[in-house]
């Protein structure tokens, strides 16, 4: 271990194997043997703790003049190998930047550590009568950094849009170790880092416009027979002039799986509307509510069933009990084509011999992300291979009607050119040279792919793997 590293963090810095190990993997179930055959190498050289901005910018000058790669890291709480390392290097763990650092009640604004989750950060702000304004699903895991490396869309974005348009400043240690503030308006803008994946700089803090926290709440699901009717009472609502504060769709399936853990469950395809704010508003979104299920012909579900799944808005992944394995792919799609994209999915369903789920959050009358699960298990390894494949399709799906996958990483750089226009790209590339010239924040993600996983390449793979599910047998566990 380098004297330098060990002066400034002591024990904080490691290269001991078991500890580097946990840094080799996030959420993803991923084969060792496709990692060698991609030539990822996913356990980074050592791991450091820094605690504050100072640390942080001496590693990366460290790591800047010895040419290693830095990964920074959250929670690791993505499926998407955002923050696992895939040319070894050093990974810094920013776990310790947590809490808030100042609440500005005249600003509306909140400063706080990089690491902080947003479950935590929304919990303290309360205490104080302030409430973030929108937050993932995996709030009690993900992290305010980490969100905005991805540019979150979640709970609350139908009314306040991406999380990236509630940052008012960022600090942010660059290349060459220099901290520099970043704003909506600087060169860099903030706009920059959002949905980055960690290529450009170490966020260390990060500034949020907030807001009261509501004196009310509202919350109902609703349950229709036709998926187009669904489509259309969302579009309505979410064009409305008091827009809901969240609107999310589950499948039929989706409940089917949680009925088999004793849950609570609804009937049909539901949409689900929440407000939040003054008494006023929430009493003028139970008329919305009402209005929509006259005019849709929905039936407004048990407030109890209601409570509880707005309890439980943090684990929609819980079904992941029934089985070892979780697979799925999350993609963008237009909201008036999900009944397009359930009718195939039903299809694909009988052709492969397994069961899908699905569920979304409604960003815009015209925009959702949609979340497509289905079990496997990674104990059985030809066949898990094969039902990795399934991913695949379910983004071909969506591409199909006009959608991409929602986040990058590393596993869906093989459809940059369905996400990005070449002009866009190449903007892409250029804001990396400038900023990271040497390509060392988090190499491999967001710029290119693997040569294995061209797009040509790749979509070539699908179809071949695939083809072996006939060998293989369905990919669900039982």
């Amino acid at each position: 271990m380098d004297k330098f590293l060990t002066d400034l963090l002591g024990d904080r810095v490691t290269e001991d194997w078991w500890e580097r190990l946990v840094y080799g993997r996030d959420l993803a179930e991923v084969p060792k043997i496709m990692c060698r055959i991609l030539g990822l190498e996913t356990v980074p050289d050592m791991v450091a703790r820094p605690v504050n901005t100072e640390e942080t910018a001496a590693l990366v000058k460290y790591a800047s003049t010895k040419g290693m790669p830095i990964t920074p890291r959250g929670s690791g709480s993505s499926a998407f190998f955002n923050s696992v390392p895939i040319k070894k290097g050093l990974t810094l763990d920013m776990s310790s930047f947590k809490g808030i650092e100042l609440l500005n009640g005249d600003r509306e604004e909140v400063t706080v550590g990089a690491g902080t989750r947003w479950q935590a950060l929304d919990r303290e702000l309360r205490q104080s009568g302030w409430a973030v304004k929108s937050y993932p699903t995996s709030a009690p895991a993900a992290t305010v950094a980490g969100w905005l490396s991805m540019e979150g869309y979640g709970i609350g974005s139908v009314y306040y849009g991406p999380v990236s348009n509630q940052v008012t400043k960022l600090e942010v240690v660059l290349a060459d170790g220099t901290v520099q503030e970043v704003t909506q308006d600087s060169r860099p803008p903030v706009a920059w880092f959002a949905g980055c994946d960690g290529t450009l700089g170490v966020i260390t803090r990060v500034t949020l416009s907030i807001r009261r926290a509501p004196a009310a709440e509202g919350h109902w699901l609703l349950s229709f027979n036709q998926l187009e009717s669904l489509c259309e009472a969302a579009r309505e609502l979410a064009a409305a002039p008091e827009k809901p504060y969240h609107l999310g769709y589950f499948s039929s399936t989706y409940f089917d799986f949680l009925r088999q853990l004793g849950n609570p469950v609804p009937e049909g395809e539901v949409l689900e509307v929440d407000y939040e704010g003054e008494k006023a508003s929430v009493a003028a979104g139970r008329a919305a509510v009402e209005e929509v299920a006259r005019k849709y012909k929905a039936t407004i579900l048990d407030p109890d069933i209601t409570a509880h799944k707005w309890e439980e808005r943090f684990y929609h992944m819980r079904f992941k009990r029934l089985g070892p394995t979780l697979m799925a792919a999350e993609d963008w799609l237009p909201l008036q084509n999900l009944g397009k994209y359930r009718e195939t999915l039903k299809k694909l369903s009988r052709r492969l011999g397994t069961k899908f789920y699905s569920y979304g959050t409604i960003v815009s009358p015209d925009k959702m992300t949609v979340f497509t699960g289905y079990r496997a298990d990674a104990r059985q390894k030809l066949a898990y291979v094969v039902a990795m494949a399934v991913t695949g399709r379910l983004h071909a799906l969506a591409r199909k009607l006009g959608g991409h996958p929602y986040s990058l990483g590393l596993w869906n750089t093989p459809y940059l050119p369905i996400i990005y226009s070449p002009e866009e790209l190449a903007e892409l590339r250029r804001r990396k040279e400038q900023l990271d010239p040497q390509g060392l924040f988090n190499p491999g993600k967001h710029y290119t792919y693997p040569v294995l996983l061209a797009p040509w390449l790749f979509s070539l793979g699908v179809n071949v793997v695939s083809s072996l599910q006939r060998f293989t047998g369905p990919c669900e566990w039982e």
